[in-house]
């Protein structure tokens, strides 16, 4: 029920929350113009990211919580929001996109990949609001794209917890290195 982190990325990656989960720049960013007369991160050359200070533990959710983001998708592939590590066991949670796909990922055990996939296009060229949600207490995990729920595949099974991953959180890849490629 509490906003962790806000990062609208027109010109820095400053949580806008004022919580401190301060976006570290990494790699040459650029910025372009965005929605509402705003510039923003331009995800595109393939080196370029965010690291999320979370020294503190905001993003180590262990049971409901969303992950919403604004996409404007150029090339099909690639991690939105992440929190997660394939190495030594410590998954965590992730919003993706595929080709053809979004991907709300989570792990209840750091080994276990639960995740929700809905077939959408993705790069349109068109700003999408893409929401994932993990509710223990159904429990299930859901998405929601422009403000209304979007039916897809479950794969594995929502338990009441989630693995409390030591994973880096990240906007625009994953550990994996797997970029993403938008704004």
């Amino acid at each position: 029920s509490d906003l962790m982190g806000l990062w609208h990325l027109n010109g820095n990656g400053n949580d806008s929350r004022g919580r401190e989960n301060q976006g570290i720049e990494t790699g040459t960013i650029e910025y372009s113009a965005c929605l509402w007369g705003t510039t923003c991160f331009d995800y595109g050359s393939g080196n370029e990211y965010y690291i999320v200070d979370n020294s503190n533990s905001d993003f180590n959710f262990t049971s409901d919580f969303s992950v919403s983001a604004w996409v404007n998708v150029d090339v099909e592939g690639g991690y939105i929001f992440a929190k997660d590590s394939a190495a030594g066991g410590d998954r965590g949670y992730y919003l993706a996109t595929g080709v053809g796909y979004y991907r709300f990922f989570a792990s209840d055990a750091g080994t276990n990949l639960v995740h929700y996939t809905v077939s959408h296009e993705v790069d349109d060229g068109l700003w999408q609001h893409i929401i994932g949600v993990y509710d223990s207490s159904v429990p299930e995990m859901r998405m929601y794209v422009d403000g209304s729920r979007a039916y897809g595949t479950q794969i594995g099974t929502v338990t009441s917890s989630i693995h409390n991953s030591n994973a880096v959180t990240y906007i625009g890849r994953t550990t994996s290195g797997a970029q993403y490629n938008g704004k």
